[in-house]
């Protein structure tokens, strides 16, 4: 899980850098899973969080994104 960590981490720099919202929200929505899996549920809160608001100001109408309202 580490590498899949530090690669979402890569990723997700890449896409801030380039403004890339939907990118960003399912990063930080992948890397939420990451820290629930390891039982670190604060930050995997905190990476729903981001993920939410990205999704939120996208406005997905597609699907709502991975949250519903």
């Amino acid at each position: 899980m580490d590498k899949a960590r530090k690669a979402y981490e890569k990723a997700l720099d890449r896409y801030t850098q380039i403004n890339h919202r939907e990118g960003m929200a399912n990063l930080n929505h992948n890397l939420g899973l990451l820290l629930k899996e390891k039982g670190k549920y604060e930050g995997a809160i905190k990476y729903y969080r981001r993920s939410l608001q990205f999704e939120k100001e996208q406005n997905d109408k597609e699907g709502g994104g991975h949250y519903p309202e």
